[in-house]
């Protein structure tokens, strides 16, 4: 809870209460999410659950709780920036990167966006993910990701192109009331 809920929430309030960044990175992870979203089926959730409320029940807290606070805090920004006539391009981007099981495998492909919950991506690959995103502009959200075919750079540019956000059917309201005792 130190590092993954205090610490991340710490960090994460500090960079979107400073003008000067424009984009906070944080690395979740793939089930992380209070809500079963319709792209998951049956199997994605119970596997999900099963991590979070039996494999891992103290990471999900710590994780989801920093998930919450960097989307509901980015999206403030954000909107805040776009009354002011803030560009697009100017605006603050908060991301969290979404991968699924780590490997040490070699970096590949990527399956990228609305994905299910249940596969691997290599380390490697996430370190590639993690700069394409960085690089390509107006990259924002959740962003869930696999090993895939996919080439990285082309995966996060047709993601962003497309507005593909992997937080589509939290409850954002519910967010906003947890975030605000944080």
């Amino acid at each position: 809870m130190a590092i993954d809920r205090d610490a991340a929430v710490a960090f994460t309030k500090a960079s979107i209460h400073t003008p000067s960044i424009k984009k906070f990175l944080t690395i979740s992870y793939i089930s992380s999410r209070r809500s079963r979203p319709s792209w998951w089926t049956d199997k994605d959730w119970e596997s999900a659950q099963k991590v979070n409320n039996e494999v891992l029940p103290t990471y999900f807290k710590a994780k989801v709780a920093a998930d919450e606070v960097l989307t509901v805090l980015a999206k403030e920004r954000y909107d805040e920036e776009a009354k002011k006539g803030v560009a697009e391009k100017d605006r603050f981007h908060g991301i969290s990167l979404r991968p699924g099981t780590l490997t040490s495998e070699k970096a590949g492909g990527v399956l990228l966006g609305k994905v299910t919950c249940q596969g691997k991506v290599s380390r490697a690959t996430v370190a590639e993910t993690l700069v394409a995103v960085l690089e390509t502009e107006g990259a924002k959200g959740w962003i869930d990701f696999l090993d895939g075919e996919e080439e990285v750079g082309a995966a996060v540019k047709r993601v962003v192109k497309d507005g593909g956000d992997s937080v589509d059917e939290e409850d954002f309201e519910g967010m906003k009331e947890r975030v605000a005792k944080l």
